[in-house]
C-alpha cells in the first residue's frame, strides 16, 4: 500500500543547496576554501562540472569540496550543521512545503521519511529541527570518529536506487521535490508534487507533457 511521504531537502524544503551553503557556512575563514570557492564559481569551471554531471553522473566539484571537512569530528560537524539550521536555513524555508511536513508528522511521523543527496550532519540536524525519525542522505565517511573528507554513501542521482534497496520505492503516496534528477522517483509516487523555479521551468513542463504526469506544480 503506498502510504509514505518523501521530501527532499535541497531547493524543495529550503531554497538553498545545503551542502555547499553548509560548507560556506562553515568555513567562511578557511582561506584555502574561499580560493576553492572562486574555482568553483567560475564560468570555465561549471561547464567543465555540468558536463561530468550529465554524462559521469559525477560531481567534481562537490566531491573536491567534501575534501575541505576532512580531519574535523563527526561531533564539531554534528554542532555546526544544528547551528546552520538554526541560523541560515531557518531564513530560507519554503514556508508552504515546511508547514506540510509539520502537519504529516503532527498526523503521523512514521509516514514522513526526508531523502536528500545533502550531507549526513546537516539531513540530521535539518530532520532534528523537523521532529522527523526518517531520513536517508549522502553519508560521509568517518574514522574514530573524524571525518576523512570521502562519502560512503552517496544519494546524489541515486535516490531510486537505494530507496528499492530499503523496500519502499513501491510505498510512495506523495513526492516533494524540485531536482529534475529525481524523475525516477516520481515515476513511482502515487502523487507527485514539483517545486518550480524560473530556472527549471521550461525543462519540468517539457517533461510533464513527455511523462504526460498530472502534478501540483509549487512555483518559486
Amino acid at each position: 500500500m503506498k502510504n509514505l511521504y518523501l521530501f527532499d531537502i535541497c531547493g524543495t524544503i529550503y531554497r538553498s543547496n545545503t551542502t555547499f551553503d553548509f560548507l560556506e557556512f562553515y568555513l567562511k575563514e578557511n582561506k584555502r576554501f574561499k580560493l576553492y570557492r572562486t574555482i568553483y564559481k567560475s564560468f570555465f569551471w561549471k561547464i567543465i562540472n555540468r558536463a561530468l554531471r550529465s554524462w559521469l553522473h559525477y560531481d567534481l566539484t562537490r566531491t573536491l569540496a567534501l575534501r575541505f571537512l576532512k580531519g574535523t569530528s563527526y561531533s564539531e560537524l554534528s554542532k555546526q550543521a544544528k547551528l546552520f539550521t538554526e541560523v541560515y536555513l531557518s531564513q530560507v524555508r519554503n514556508i508552504e512545503i515546511y508547514n506540510t511536513i509539520e502537519h504529516l508528522i503532527s498526523i503521523d511521523k512514521s509516514k514522513v521519511i526526508l531523502v536528500s543527496a545533502t550531507i549526513d550532519v546537516v539531513a540530521e540536524a535539518v530532520a532534528d529541527s523537523l521532529h522527523c525519525e526518517q531520513y536517508y542522505s549522502t553519508a560521509l565517511e568517518y574514522k574514530d570518529g573524524v571525518c576523512t573528507g570521502k562519502m560512503v554513501k552517496d544519494l546524489l542521482g541515486n535516490k531510486c536506487m537505494f530507496l528499492n534497496e530499503q523496500g519502499i520505492l513501491h510505498q510512495i503516496k506523495s513526492f516533494f521535490t524540485d531536482d529534475l534528477t529525481d524523475t525516477d522517483v516520481l515515476e513511482y509516487s502515487e502523487i507527485k508534487n514539483i517545486v518550480c523555479y524560473p530556472k527549471t521551468q521550461k525543462r519540468w513542463i517539457k517533461l510533464i507533457a513527455q511523462k504526460k504526469w498530472e502534478v501540483a506544480m509549487l512555483e518559486y
